[in-house]
């Protein structure tokens, strides 16, 4: 449509009193740093109801943590020889289906690590025995750590493919929502978080003109 012509349309909408064609709303995308949220229609068993984190996104696919399965396995079942082990209190989480024989962390710290990968502001993942350890054993004021096995993989192209027919909402995600200890409350608050949005944003393009409150 030529910018003229969208002109014409705003302006005659105004004197008829009704809203003009709102522009289309932006949508998250998927990144590093941002939640998945399964839709309500997602019945895959390895994904219904879960939230997950990605970790890695990009032209070779994505990769991600579900947030919300904890396990009954603790890290003293993990880390048997590991005396510091039974010092955590968080259960070890099924991160996804894919490789559950290997382990991740997901920590927050300040502290300068080598070879680890940022996740979203001091939120970073990747596996370090001495620094696990620290943060079990001494965990700053703000620290924070938890432990996986498995993750979530998806091939170039195919969250994109599940994302348009519905099956996940995208959310930005908060160190609170990462290290979030509600798990089956998690998915249904963000379920209600996205509904809000959703109404919000139909709303705001549907709107009528408010009436002046002089007559004609």
């Amino acid at each position: 449509m030529h910018r003229q012509c969208a002109s014409c349309i705003a302006a005659l909408a105004l004197v008829l009193g009704v809203a003009a064609p709102a522009s289309p709303q932006p949508r998250d995308l998927p990144a590093e740093g941002k939640l998945l949220v399964a839709s309500e229609g997602l019945l895959d068993p390895n994904f219904g109801r879960t939230v997950v984190l990605l970790i890695e996104y990009g032209e070779s696919g994505a990769l991600g943590v579900v947030l919300n399965r904890p396990t009954e396995g603790t890290l003293a079942d993990l880390l048997p020889d590991s005396e510091w082990a039974s010092h955590a209190r968080d259960p070890i989480h099924l991160g996804g289906p894919v490789a559950i024989n290997q382990a991740l962390m997901l920590y927050s710290t300040s502290e300068k690590v080598p070879d680890q990968r940022q996740v979203l502001g001091d939120v970073h993942t990747g596996w370090n025995l001495e620094l696990l350890e620290r943060l079990i054993v001494e965990p700053g004021p703000q620290e924070k750590v938890r432990v996986y096995v498995g993750y979530a993989g998806w091939a170039p192209g195919q969250l994109e493919a599940e994302i348009e027919r519905g099956g996940w909402y995208v959310l930005p995600a908060t160190e609170a929502t990462i290290f979030s200890d509600k798990n089956d409350e998690l998915w249904r608050e963000l379920i209600q978080r996205t509904k809000t949005r959703i109404a919000f944003a139909g709303s705001s393009r549907t709107a009528p003109k408010e009436a002046s409150g002089t007559s004609p």
